[in-house]
């Protein structure tokens, strides 16, 4: 693997924005900055204090598996009936569905399948639970905007065991009630922090040991040929600029992802779920060689 003084070096010969769109070949936590409901300027039913609204059956149906104690209201569509997993589910936690109009629903998010639960509790994230591993996986997002990329890119990591999801402040979309209904489950299992300042949480990570690894059509490392660290670090830039100049620059590596076409594109989501897949890959064998 390169060093960190080489990859800065030839990093800073490009003054472009790093884009994933065309290959190649062919420190706040997510509860300090909420949104709710899917934006398409609907009355929405706000949050209070640290309680969020998840919506959808497999989100739901993941916060009964994981934060039962934590609902505080478990709302059901008028004249809906209920998966009988989630019947199940509810009834273990002795917690009753209310029944309520599908008007009072649509107000949390579209695509709600007649279910929604209000939650009092987050993924717990800080600092100090990256020592606890000496492998870890993290995601870096610069600029995502659509809830839809956000959700599948979390779900996705959620997968592939990445421990958190850090998304930039501004110009990205934040964590909305369709952004966890496409995550399926996966926000309640990977942290999703919202940072002001990208670049900080890229120095923090490489002093706490990450290599640092952007995603973008102008890399010079290809994706099957690269090596990824036993802590590693994935920047995934903005579906339509990429990742801005200065992040990309503090890379260690900048990798592109080899396709048979040069004019067409990779949906964002997609290719960070390619990427976190081969950083997977990587990290499943060299635990095999291990053992």
């Amino acid at each position: 693997m390169k060093s960190r003084k080489q990859n800065s070096i030839k990093s800073k010969h490009s003054s472009r924005r790093h884009s994933l769109h065309r290959g190649p070949l062919a420190k706040k936590s997510v509860m300090g900055r909420r949104r709710f409901g899917d934006g398409l300027g609907k009355r929405e039913i706000k949050s209070s204090g640290s309680d969020r609204w998840v919506i959808g059956l497999h989100s739901v149906g993941e916060v009964f598996r994981v934060r039962a104690r934590a609902i505080k209201e478990f709302w059901m569509k008028e004249g809906f009936q209920l998966p009988e997993e989630l019947k199940l589910l509810a009834e273990k936690s002795n917690i009753l569905p209310k029944v309520r109009s599908e008007g009072e629903l649509d107000r949390l998010g579209s695509g709600h399948q007649g279910v929604a639960v209000q939650v009092s509790e987050w993924p717990h994230w800080s600092w100090e639970s990256f020592s606890h591993s000496a492998s870890q996986s993290v995601l870096l997002l610069d600029g995502v905007q659509d809830p839809h990329n956000l959700g599948a890119l979390l779900r996705t990591a959620w997968l592939f065991g990445f421990s958190a999801l850090f998304i930039s402040e501004h110009r990205s979309s934040p964590l909305t009630t369709t952004a966890m209904k496409v995550a399926c489950g996966g926000a309640e299992h990977v942290p999703v922090v919202v940072d002001g300042n990208l670049l900080t949480t890229v120095t923090r990570l490489k002093k706490d040991g990450f290599w640092i690894f952007g995603l973008g059509s102008e890399g010079s490392s290809n994706l099957w040929k690269t090596q990824f660290h036993e802590r590693t670090a994935l920047i995934l830039g903005s579906e339509f600029g990429g990742i801005r100049t200065p992040l990309a620059r503090s890379c260690d590596e900048m990798v592109y992802i080899p396709q048979k076409e040069i004019y067409a594109s990779f949906n964002a989501s997609v290719a960070g779920g390619i990427a976190m897949a081969e950083v997977s890959r990587q990290k499943l064998f060299a635990s095999f060689s291990i053992r």
